[in-house]
């Protein structure tokens, strides 16, 4: 909240606009033939939140100042100052320190339905709301089920290779099979995704790259280096699913230029 709390002669200022011929509707000028209320008569704000307001700005303006602009009594201020704090206030603090204490004791998972059952197992008297309502306050939530992510998005409109595989993942020496794939892992700074090329025969990572993006330099990165540390000769098969990175034409093209026959699984492989 930000007021301009040195603006007391806003009115008069406008009053002398309008009676030099301006227009009340302009963007620059306030109808205040309504009154000069602050709030609507539905929206003034708790009385706690006017106190902490004026506790946060009172080292700069009067507290008489602010009482008026904000449409509340000096009195209620000072009252509040010095009011004891009632048995529901005390006992939400209470629950907090309770709160916080079971919500990190179960490594910071659990979200209001979950913390409120772990509460009743241990005979914590505490309703529902009032813990969704704390865990707001203490600006803490559980964990929340990921979206799932999909890595395979195939191009119909793509030439697919047959499958020469049908499922006979076996291999009786190196560089008869290779098998490509892309998965994706999750990390602090956000979703990367990881491309890479196995040797079924010695199931040896060949070839691997990382990206936060599933382009096809993903996927051609981890076949270049794959090339490159087996120095494969032809006779070697190629397997991937039917990602459009692994039907692009670049890709199918640098697969032809190092001798390895393509193969792209079914839907289900």
């Amino acid at each position: 909240m930000g007021f301009d709390l040195g603006a007391n002669n806003g009115a008069d200022c406008c009053d002398k606009g309008l009676a030099q011929g301006g227009d009340r509707s302009a963007t620059n000028n306030r109808n205040f033939e309504g009154g000069n209320q602050f709030f609507c008569a539905s929206g003034r704000p708790a009385a706690q939140v006017t106190v902490d307001f004026i506790d946060g700005y009172r080292h700069r303006f009067p507290v008489v100042v602010m009482c008026r602009l904000l449409e509340s009594s000096q009195r209620t201020y000072y009252a509040a100052k010095v009011r004891r704090a009632c048995a529901r206030v005390i006992a939400d603090e209470v629950h907090k320190v309770m709160i916080k204490g079971e919500w990190t004791a179960i490594y910071s998972c659990y979200g209001a339905r979950r913390l409120h059952k772990q509460l009743n197992r241990k005979r914590y008297q505490i309703v529902r709301c009032t813990v969704v309502q704390l865990l707001k306050i203490l600006n803490i939530r559980g964990v929340r089920r990921a979206k799932k992510v999909f890595t395979t998005h195939p191009d119909m409109t793509a030439v697919r290779s047959p499958d020469l595989v049908k499922r006979d993942f076996t291999a009786v020496a190196p560089n008869q099979l290779w098998l490509a794939d892309i998965t994706y892992c999750s990390t602090w700074e956000g979703r990367l995704y990881v491309s890479f090329t196995l040797d079924v025969f010695s199931r040896m990572i060949v070839g691997w790259q990382i990206a936060p993006q599933m382009r096809t330099d993903l996927v051609l990165d981890a076949l270049e280096m794959a090339t490159w540390q087996r120095q494969v000769a032809n006779g070697c098969t190629h397997h991937s699913d039917s990602g459009s990175q692994y039907t692009s034409l670049r890709y199918t093209d640098r697969l032809d230029i190092v001798g390895l026959a393509a193969s792209i699984g079914t839907i289900g492989d």
